[in-house]
Protein backbone atom coordinates (compact mmCIF):
# COMPACT_ATOMS: atom_id res chain seq x y z
CA UNK A 1 0.00 0.00 0.00
CA UNK A 2 3.02 2.17 0.99
CA UNK A 3 4.27 2.16 -2.52
CA UNK A 4 1.18 2.99 -4.12
CA UNK A 5 0.68 6.24 -2.11
CA UNK A 6 4.32 7.23 -2.67
CA UNK A 7 3.45 6.46 -6.87
CA UNK A 8 0.39 8.98 -6.20
CA UNK A 9 2.46 11.68 -4.26
CA UNK A 10 5.62 11.45 -6.68
CA UNK A 11 3.72 12.06 -9.59
CA UNK A 12 1.71 14.50 -8.96
CA UNK A 13 4.24 16.59 -5.99
CA UNK A 14 6.23 18.90 -9.94
CA UNK A 15 2.66 19.87 -10.70
CA UNK A 16 1.55 20.74 -7.26
CA UNK A 17 4.71 22.69 -6.76
CA UNK A 18 4.81 25.05 -10.03
CA UNK A 19 0.93 25.54 -9.80
CA UNK A 20 1.13 26.90 -5.87
CA UNK A 21 3.52 29.02 -7.43
CA UNK A 22 1.73 30.06 -10.05
CA UNK A 23 -1.36 30.83 -7.99
CA UNK A 24 0.59 33.26 -5.98
CA UNK A 25 1.70 35.22 -8.67
CA UNK A 26 -2.24 35.42 -9.55
CA UNK A 27 -3.00 36.41 -6.24
CA UNK A 28 -0.27 39.33 -5.94
CA UNK A 29 -1.35 40.22 -9.58
CA UNK A 30 -4.99 40.23 -9.37
CA UNK A 31 -6.34 43.40 -7.03
CA UNK A 32 -9.88 42.46 -5.61
CA UNK A 33 -10.92 46.33 -6.85
CA UNK A 34 -10.43 44.56 -10.37
CA UNK A 35 -12.98 42.45 -9.59
CA UNK A 36 -15.18 44.07 -8.48
CA UNK A 37 -14.86 46.96 -11.33
CA UNK A 38 -16.13 44.01 -13.47
CA UNK A 39 -18.68 42.15 -11.71
CA UNK A 40 -21.40 44.61 -10.53
CA UNK A 41 -24.05 44.28 -13.53
CA UNK A 42 -26.77 42.03 -13.87
CA UNK A 43 -26.26 41.21 -17.10
CA UNK A 44 -24.56 38.30 -19.50
CA UNK A 45 -21.32 40.26 -19.59
CA UNK A 46 -20.52 39.92 -15.92
CA UNK A 47 -21.40 36.48 -15.51
CA UNK A 48 -19.12 35.67 -18.67
CA UNK A 49 -16.04 38.11 -16.66
CA UNK A 50 -16.97 36.24 -13.03
CA UNK A 51 -16.64 33.20 -14.89
CA UNK A 52 -13.23 33.39 -16.48
CA UNK A 53 -11.88 35.30 -12.86
CA UNK A 54 -12.90 32.11 -10.70
CA UNK A 55 -11.45 29.05 -13.35
CA UNK A 56 -7.74 30.13 -12.62
CA UNK A 57 -8.58 31.06 -8.94
CA UNK A 58 -7.31 28.73 -6.06
CA UNK A 59 -10.02 28.60 -4.29
CA UNK A 60 -11.81 25.13 -2.60
CA UNK A 61 -15.65 24.47 -2.09
CA UNK A 62 -14.86 26.01 1.42
CA UNK A 63 -13.01 29.15 0.97
CA UNK A 64 -14.81 30.27 -2.07
CA UNK A 65 -17.98 31.21 -0.19
CA UNK A 66 -16.59 33.92 2.01
CA UNK A 67 -15.41 35.23 -1.02
CA UNK A 68 -18.39 35.46 -2.62
CA UNK A 69 -20.37 37.12 -0.09
CA UNK A 70 -17.53 39.70 0.18
CA UNK A 71 -18.08 40.18 -3.69
CA UNK A 72 -22.02 40.47 -3.31
CA UNK A 73 -21.48 42.71 -0.40
CA UNK A 74 -19.10 44.93 -2.24
CA UNK A 75 -21.35 44.96 -5.68
CA UNK A 76 -21.15 41.54 -7.54
CA UNK A 77 -24.84 41.06 -8.80
CA UNK A 78 -26.31 37.91 -8.08
CA UNK A 79 -25.67 36.12 -11.08
CA UNK A 80 -22.04 36.86 -11.44
CA UNK A 81 -22.15 35.15 -7.92
CA UNK A 82 -23.55 32.35 -9.28
CA UNK A 83 -21.35 31.68 -12.09
CA UNK A 84 -18.09 32.40 -9.48
CA UNK A 85 -19.34 30.02 -6.88
CA UNK A 86 -19.80 27.66 -9.46
CA UNK A 87 -16.65 27.58 -11.83
CA UNK A 88 -13.96 28.78 -9.13
CA UNK A 89 -14.16 25.39 -6.99
CA UNK A 90 -14.07 23.29 -9.84
CA UNK A 91 -10.19 24.05 -10.80
CA UNK A 92 -7.89 26.52 -10.30
CA UNK A 93 -3.81 27.16 -11.61
CA UNK A 94 -2.63 24.26 -9.43
CA UNK A 95 -5.46 22.09 -10.54
CA UNK A 96 -5.00 22.15 -14.18
CA UNK A 97 -1.26 21.58 -14.26
CA UNK A 98 -2.11 18.91 -11.74
CA UNK A 99 -4.54 17.35 -13.77
CA UNK A 100 -2.08 17.87 -17.14
CA UNK A 101 0.85 15.83 -15.05
CA UNK A 102 -2.03 12.92 -14.07
CA UNK A 103 -4.36 12.46 -17.00
CA UNK A 104 -2.83 14.84 -19.91
CA UNK A 105 -3.17 18.07 -21.73
CA UNK A 106 -6.49 17.15 -23.16
CA UNK A 107 -8.21 16.95 -19.54
CA UNK A 108 -7.06 19.67 -18.60
CA UNK A 109 -8.08 22.21 -21.09
CA UNK A 110 -11.35 19.90 -20.84
CA UNK A 111 -11.44 20.48 -17.00
CA UNK A 112 -10.97 24.39 -17.44
CA UNK A 113 -13.44 24.72 -20.16
CA UNK A 114 -16.40 22.64 -18.51
CA UNK A 115 -15.59 24.57 -15.18
CA UNK A 116 -16.60 27.92 -17.01
CA UNK A 117 -19.21 26.99 -19.16
CA UNK A 118 -21.10 25.53 -15.93
CA UNK A 119 -20.48 28.85 -14.28
CA UNK A 120 -22.06 30.40 -17.08
CA UNK A 121 -25.14 28.31 -16.97
CA UNK A 122 -26.14 28.31 -13.69
CA UNK A 123 -25.58 32.71 -14.28
CA UNK A 124 -27.19 33.24 -17.19
CA UNK A 125 -29.98 31.34 -15.44
CA UNK A 126 -30.00 33.22 -12.14
CA UNK A 127 -30.32 36.67 -14.61
CA UNK A 128 -34.01 35.32 -14.53
CA UNK A 129 -34.47 34.98 -10.79
CA UNK A 130 -36.05 37.94 -8.49
CA UNK A 131 -33.06 39.45 -6.91
CA UNK A 132 -34.12 41.70 -4.40
CA UNK A 133 -31.80 42.99 -1.62
CA UNK A 134 -29.73 40.09 -0.18
CA UNK A 135 -29.48 40.16 3.40
CA UNK A 136 -26.13 38.78 4.12
CA UNK A 137 -24.63 37.75 7.65
CA UNK A 138 -20.80 37.94 8.52
CA UNK A 139 -19.83 34.17 8.39
CA UNK A 140 -16.68 32.00 8.68
CA UNK A 141 -16.44 28.24 7.00
CA UNK A 142 -15.21 26.06 9.55
CA UNK A 143 -12.73 23.96 7.78
CA UNK A 144 -10.59 26.91 6.39
CA UNK A 145 -11.53 29.41 9.45
CA UNK A 146 -11.07 32.55 6.77
CA UNK A 147 -13.84 35.39 7.57
CA UNK A 148 -15.09 36.80 5.01
CA UNK A 149 -13.50 40.52 5.98
CA UNK A 150 -9.61 40.92 5.09
CA UNK A 151 -8.84 42.80 8.04
CA UNK A 152 -10.65 39.98 10.53
CA UNK A 153 -9.15 37.01 8.47
CA UNK A 154 -8.99 34.01 11.33
CA UNK A 155 -4.80 33.18 11.65
CA UNK A 156 -5.48 29.19 11.33
CA UNK A 157 -6.40 29.46 8.13
CA UNK A 158 -2.59 31.36 7.79
CA UNK A 159 -4.54 34.22 6.14
CA UNK A 160 -2.75 37.86 7.26
CA UNK A 161 -4.32 41.38 7.00
CA UNK A 162 -3.82 43.65 4.04
CA UNK A 163 -1.44 46.17 5.66
CA UNK A 164 0.97 43.34 6.68
CA UNK A 165 0.76 41.44 3.26
CA UNK A 166 1.59 45.12 1.42
CA UNK A 167 4.90 45.49 3.84
CA UNK A 168 5.86 42.02 2.53
CA UNK A 169 7.92 42.20 -0.85
CA UNK A 170 6.25 40.64 -3.93
CA UNK A 171 7.82 37.55 -4.04
CA UNK A 172 7.48 36.79 -0.11
CA UNK A 173 3.94 37.66 -0.82
CA UNK A 174 3.60 34.70 -3.50
CA UNK A 175 5.37 32.24 -1.40
CA UNK A 176 3.43 33.26 1.77
CA UNK A 177 0.09 32.44 -0.40
CA UNK A 178 1.34 29.68 -2.37
CA UNK A 179 2.65 27.30 -0.18
CA UNK A 180 1.06 28.55 3.46
CA UNK A 181 -2.65 30.03 2.90
CA UNK A 182 -3.25 28.01 -0.28
CA UNK A 183 -1.58 25.34 0.98
CA UNK A 184 -2.81 25.10 4.47
CA UNK A 185 -6.51 25.39 3.03
CA UNK A 186 -6.25 22.17 1.26
CA UNK A 187 -3.18 20.40 3.01
CA UNK A 188 -5.53 18.08 5.00
CA UNK A 189 -7.94 17.07 2.10
CA UNK A 190 -4.63 16.47 -0.36
CA UNK A 191 -3.03 14.45 2.08
CA UNK A 192 -6.11 12.40 2.27
CA UNK A 193 -7.20 11.99 -1.31
CA UNK A 194 -3.63 10.30 -1.93
CA UNK A 195 -3.88 8.23 0.77
CA UNK A 196 -7.20 7.10 0.03
CA UNK A 197 -5.59 6.66 -3.56
CA UNK A 198 -3.18 4.48 -2.39
CA UNK A 199 -5.56 2.46 -0.23
CA UNK A 200 -7.97 2.11 -3.35
CA UNK A 201 -5.11 1.14 -5.98
CA UNK A 202 -4.36 -1.44 -2.93
CA UNK A 203 -7.63 -2.57 -2.39
CA UNK A 204 -9.45 -2.78 -5.96
CA UNK A 205 -8.88 -5.53 -7.79
CA UNK A 206 -8.22 -4.44 -11.70
CA UNK A 207 -11.49 -5.88 -12.90
CA UNK A 208 -13.79 -4.64 -10.26
CA UNK A 209 -16.08 -2.43 -12.19
CA UNK A 210 -15.76 -4.14 -15.53
CA UNK A 211 -17.63 -7.66 -13.75
CA UNK A 212 -20.22 -5.53 -13.60
CA UNK A 213 -22.45 -4.25 -16.74
CA UNK A 214 -24.00 -0.86 -14.67
CA UNK A 215 -25.56 1.71 -17.11
CA UNK A 216 -23.49 4.46 -17.57
CA UNK A 217 -25.66 7.37 -16.55
CA UNK A 218 -26.63 5.17 -13.33
CA UNK A 219 -22.53 5.02 -12.61
CA UNK A 220 -22.76 9.15 -13.24
CA UNK A 221 -25.31 9.32 -10.77
CA UNK A 222 -23.45 7.65 -7.72
CA UNK A 223 -20.67 10.03 -9.06
CA UNK A 224 -22.60 12.64 -8.24
CA UNK A 225 -23.84 10.86 -4.72
CA UNK A 226 -20.69 10.42 -3.73
CA UNK A 227 -19.16 13.85 -4.85
CA UNK A 228 -21.60 16.43 -3.76
CA UNK A 229 -20.92 15.84 -0.09
CA UNK A 230 -17.58 15.11 -0.11
CA UNK A 231 -15.07 17.83 1.00
CA UNK A 232 -12.48 17.36 -1.78
CA UNK A 233 -10.73 19.92 -3.56
CA UNK A 234 -9.90 20.13 -7.13
CA UNK A 235 -6.55 18.91 -6.36
CA UNK A 236 -7.10 16.54 -3.80
CA UNK A 237 -9.97 14.94 -5.84
CA UNK A 238 -6.92 13.66 -8.93
CA UNK A 239 -5.75 10.62 -7.43
CA UNK A 240 -8.78 9.43 -6.46
CA UNK A 241 -9.94 10.03 -9.93
CA UNK A 242 -6.87 8.25 -11.75
CA UNK A 243 -7.38 5.19 -9.98
CA UNK A 244 -10.79 5.03 -10.70
CA UNK A 245 -10.07 5.31 -13.93
CA UNK A 246 -7.10 2.86 -13.89
CA UNK A 247 -9.96 0.38 -12.21
CA UNK A 248 -11.66 0.53 -15.23
CA UNK A 249 -14.65 3.20 -15.07
CA UNK A 250 -14.60 5.17 -18.27
CA UNK A 251 -13.03 8.52 -18.02
CA UNK A 252 -16.57 10.66 -18.17
CA UNK A 253 -18.04 8.77 -15.57
CA UNK A 254 -15.15 9.51 -13.43
CA UNK A 255 -14.48 13.08 -15.19
CA UNK A 256 -18.48 13.42 -13.27
CA UNK A 257 -16.59 12.79 -10.13
CA UNK A 258 -13.81 15.54 -10.68
CA UNK A 259 -16.55 18.09 -11.87
CA UNK A 260 -18.99 17.60 -8.62
CA UNK A 261 -16.67 16.49 -5.93
CA UNK A 262 -14.58 20.02 -5.91
CA UNK A 263 -17.41 21.45 -6.50
CA UNK A 264 -19.58 22.02 -3.64
CA UNK A 265 -19.95 20.02 0.31
CA UNK A 266 -22.62 19.45 2.98
CA UNK A 267 -21.08 22.80 4.76
CA UNK A 268 -21.06 24.64 1.35
CA UNK A 269 -24.59 23.83 0.60
CA UNK A 270 -26.06 24.78 4.10
CA UNK A 271 -24.26 28.19 3.75
CA UNK A 272 -25.25 28.62 0.41
CA UNK A 273 -28.63 27.88 1.37
CA UNK A 274 -29.17 30.00 4.56
CA UNK A 275 -26.96 33.00 3.04
CA UNK A 276 -28.31 33.47 -0.42
CA UNK A 277 -31.72 31.53 -0.37
CA UNK A 278 -33.46 28.51 -1.21
CA UNK A 279 -34.28 29.66 -4.99
CA UNK A 280 -30.51 30.68 -5.45
CA UNK A 281 -29.40 27.53 -3.82
CA UNK A 282 -31.41 24.76 -5.88
CA UNK A 283 -30.37 26.66 -9.26
CA UNK A 284 -27.10 26.59 -7.69
CA UNK A 285 -27.37 22.81 -7.36
CA UNK A 286 -29.30 21.94 -10.25
CA UNK A 287 -26.27 23.55 -12.11
CA UNK A 288 -23.68 21.52 -10.86
CA UNK A 289 -25.22 18.15 -11.47
CA UNK A 290 -26.52 18.31 -14.65
CA UNK A 291 -23.29 20.63 -15.67
CA UNK A 292 -21.17 17.54 -14.69
CA UNK A 293 -23.37 14.47 -15.86
CA UNK A 294 -23.52 16.06 -19.35
CA UNK A 295 -19.84 16.57 -19.13
CA UNK A 296 -19.52 13.24 -18.46
CA UNK A 297 -21.31 11.91 -21.35
CA UNK A 298 -20.02 14.45 -23.85
CA UNK A 299 -16.29 13.11 -22.80
CA UNK A 300 -16.66 9.85 -23.37
CA UNK A 301 -18.61 10.96 -26.59
CA UNK A 302 -15.41 12.55 -27.62
CA UNK A 303 -12.87 10.10 -26.51
CA UNK A 304 -14.92 7.78 -28.71
CA UNK A 305 -15.95 10.15 -32.02
CA UNK A 306 -11.94 11.29 -32.15
CA UNK A 307 -10.03 8.32 -30.55
CA UNK A 308 -8.91 10.27 -27.83
CA UNK A 309 -6.43 8.31 -25.00
CA UNK A 310 -6.52 9.17 -21.96
CA UNK A 311 -3.09 8.27 -19.72
CA UNK A 312 -2.15 8.50 -16.25
CA UNK A 313 1.37 10.26 -15.86
CA UNK A 314 3.93 10.13 -13.76
CA UNK A 315 6.77 12.78 -14.34
CA UNK A 316 9.06 9.85 -12.99
CA UNK A 317 9.31 7.44 -15.68
CA UNK A 318 12.95 9.09 -16.56
CA UNK A 319 15.76 10.10 -14.97
CA UNK A 320 15.54 13.40 -15.24
CA UNK A 321 12.26 13.26 -14.37
CA UNK A 322 12.60 11.20 -10.97
CA UNK A 323 14.92 13.90 -9.54
CA UNK A 324 12.79 16.42 -10.71
CA UNK A 325 9.39 14.45 -9.02
CA UNK A 326 12.11 13.69 -5.99
CA UNK A 327 13.51 17.65 -5.52
CA UNK A 328 9.50 18.30 -5.50
CA UNK A 329 8.11 15.42 -3.17
CA UNK A 330 10.67 17.25 -0.30
CA UNK A 331 9.71 20.61 -1.44
CA UNK A 332 6.28 20.18 -1.07
CA UNK A 333 6.82 17.72 2.26
CA UNK A 334 8.64 20.02 3.59
CA UNK A 335 5.96 23.09 3.39
CA UNK A 336 3.36 20.30 4.23
CA UNK A 337 4.75 19.43 7.61
CA UNK A 338 5.45 23.65 8.40
CA UNK A 339 2.18 24.34 7.65
CA UNK A 340 0.17 21.29 9.40
CA UNK A 341 2.91 21.93 12.31
CA UNK A 342 1.28 25.93 12.35
CA UNK A 343 -2.11 24.22 12.60
CA UNK A 344 -1.60 22.21 15.12
CA UNK A 345 0.27 24.38 17.35
CA UNK A 346 -2.50 26.85 17.14
CA UNK A 347 -5.31 24.09 18.31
Amino acid sequence: MLKYIWQSYLSMAPFLVFGFFLAGVLHVLIKREVILKHLGEQNALSVLKAGLIGVPLPLCSCSVIPTAVALRKQGASPAAVMAFLISTPMTGLDSILATYGIMGLFIALYRAVIALLMGLFGGIFALFLPHGKIEIENIETEECGCSTQESNCNDSCGCSSMEEQKERHWFSRILLYGFDELLGDIARPLLIGIFLSGLLAWLIPEDLFTQFELPKIFQMGLMVLIGIPLYICATSSLPLAAVLMLKGLSPGVVFVFLAAGPATNAATMTTISSTFGKKFFTLYLASIIAGAISAGLLLDYLIVRWGISIPINSLAHNERGQWIALASAILLAAALIRVLWKQVKKK
